[in-house]
């Protein structure tokens, strides 16, 4: 490979193994010719479009994505420029899906350069054995999260008295939950996968592990570790439903008004009306309502408060609820909280719980890497 042949930071990879890819290219052409050059572009695809070759540190990342016919035309224009033999996209799902669509791109308008994905995401979810059997930084992020787990379990056994919820980053896949729970031995773990299978609702896991709970308060026990992913809620039917829902309805606040203003003409305001929030928040809650089929309804009446304020308020551009952002760990101490309350009154619970809650995402995306990724990203970029 005699030409240009650039490493292209797309999202950005845990800890410093992305640059491992990155070293491992620059290893890789230069044992095909050593006159090879590699060229980084900053700041993700918005450098490849744009052209973004200054800098001094390693490339960075971005959210952008080459859509819009004239960015594909601008990359096509930076790529033949510079005499690009191979474009190199680290980055997860939607970065390598983004690449195919250049890849075809190039090809149709007799563009040279070869694109090629190296797959990163903690979530262990993109891989294709056994060619590829994970994507890179799921080890090192599970490792991380880890110690940060044991060292809750291990402060909960010497406390004796708190129960640690820990929610941990995985959206769509449990698979971080799972390999941790592995590796520090909770006494709980939810897997939204199983969740989904069995159909469980909010209510059966409220119950199973209120159970647990009053087992081992009978020891004695009023501690322990529950381990979660963010993304559980959607995995349980009743809210997987809800959220679609709220999505469909809320991703357009004017139609919104206008629908519900049939019902409840004073549900909505315009910006310039002052009202007292409280207020505000209960006509909104009450326009939603009146929007929502009578189940999903039933569903949202259930939540406590703060997680219905959470559903309404935390939004992404796109108007559709942030999934990672809802406090999944204190909607379970809520409802657990309310089920002990109601078997301490029966008598059957005698002990207490005192939750804590902790939310672990973006250290584990900051951990040094493990051996196993720092060999494995050198690998994929040689290969």
């Amino acid at each position: 490979m005699k030409n240009c042949f650039p490493g292209e930071g797309w999202r950005r990879a845990v800890g410093w193994a992305g640059h491992n890819v990155i070293a491992g290219v620059f290893d890789g052409i230069k044992q095909w010719h050593k006159d090879s050059t590699m060229i980084g572009f900053l700041d993700g695809p918005h450098g490849v479009f744009s052209g973004n070759l200054g800098g001094f540190d390693m490339l960075g990342s971005g959210r952008h994505k080459i859509e819009s016919e004239q960015q594909f035309q601008d990359s096509v224009a930076v790529c033949n420029a510079i005499g690009l033999d191979g474009l190199v996209i680290i980055g997860g799902d939607d970065s390598n899906t983004n690449g195919a669509v250049l890849a075809e791109y190039f090809k149709t308008h007799g563009c040279k350069t070869k694109v090629v994905g190296a797959p990163k995401t903690i979530d262990g979810d993109l891989k294709c054995p056994p060619f590829i059997p994970i994507s890179f930084g799921f080890d090192t992020a599970c490792k991380t999260y880890a110690t940060l787990v044991g060292n809750v379990a291990v402060d909960a056994l010497s406390a004796q008295k708190y129960y640690h919820l820990v929610r941990l980053m995985g959206r769509s896949a449990s698979n971080i939950a799972l390999e941790v729970a592995l590796i520090t031995r909770p006494n709980a773990c939810l897997l939204g996968e199983e969740v989904s299978r069995d159909k469980r609702s909010l209510r059966d896991i409220t119950l199973d592990l209120a159970d647990m709970i009053e087992e081992r308060s009978a020891d004695g026990k009023d501690y322990g570790v529950i381990i979660l992913p963010e993304g559980l809620i959607e995995f349980i039917p009743e809210f997987n439903s809800l959220i679609s829902e709220l999505n469909d309805k809320l991703a357009d606040p004017g139609a919104q008004a206008t629908e519900v203003s049939k019902e409840n003409e004073n549900a909505w305001r315009t910006p310039a009306q002052p009202v007292d929030p409280v207020q505000e928040a209960q006509a909104t809650e009450e326009s939603v309502l009146a929007v929502l089929s009578k189940e999903n309804a039933d569903c949202f009446r259930y939540l406590p408060a703060f997680i219905r304020a959470q559903l309404l308020l935390d939004r992404d551009p796109h108007g559709n609820v942030q999934v990672a952002k809802i406090e999944t760990e204190k909607l379970l101490a809520a409802t657990i909280s309310a089920e002990l309350d109601i078997r301490r009154a029966k008598g059957s619970y005698k002990g207490s719980f005192s939750p804590q809650f902790h939310a672990f995402g973006y250290e584990g995306r900051a951990g040094m890497p493990t051996i196993f990724d720092s060999a494995y990203c050198h690998a994929l970029g040689a290969t």
